[in-house]
């Protein structure tokens, strides 16, 4: 029967998750979490299951998953308490290992701040400060042209025009 990893690791009581990480302890999977392949020796043991949502065009989604030969499979690795609580203790110890990889910052990451004429940093929250006043400056400018007539022509009014209209 062609079962999961989660439905193969309830079997041995592990998680998806922990039966992905035994499978690749294990050499029959390779890559990373969400993104496992079947190495050589997995294809002896199973097989992509492909799937897709049903739609065409734009909303077309598929994807694959590795299922296994449950009796094969398992017939094939070591399964007992000790190792499965080794599966699962390794499985910790990767996931700490990643957490602190994606914490730690890159030293060969070198960040571009902008320098003035005088050569010293500007910081970032003066750049936004400095764009913020002259985009206000622009809104009042043209505020004030148009209130005194300097913008556009056409809502001008003919003051003359006005005054004889109010004496007929």
């Amino acid at each position: 029967m062609k079962e999961s990893a989660r439905l193969l690791g309830q079997r041995l009581g592990l998680s998806g998750q922990e039966t992905n990480h035994m499978l690749k302890e294990e050499g029959f999977l390779e890559g990373k979490p969400g993104n496992y392949n079947l190495t050589e020796k997995g294809k002896e043991f199973g097989e992509y299951s492909a799937h897709d949502n049903g739609y065409g065009g734009y909303a077309h989604r598929s994807w694959a998953f590795p299922v296994w030969d449950s009796d094969k499979i398992l017939s094939a690795i070591d399964t007992s308490p000790e190792k499965i609580e080794e599966y699962r203790n390794g499985l910790k110890e990767a996931k700490a290992l990643a957490k602190l990889q994606k914490d730690e910052p890159d030293p060969t990451t070198v960040v571009d701040e902008p320098i003035d004429n005088n050569g010293s940093s500007i910081s970032p929250l003066a750049v936004g400060i400095g764009l913020g006043i002259m985009a206000l400056g622009t809104f009042v400018v043209a505020g004030l042209a148009k209130l005194f007539g300097k913008g556009d022509n056409s809502e001008k009014v003919d003051i003359e025009n006005v005054n004889r209209l109010h004496e007929d």
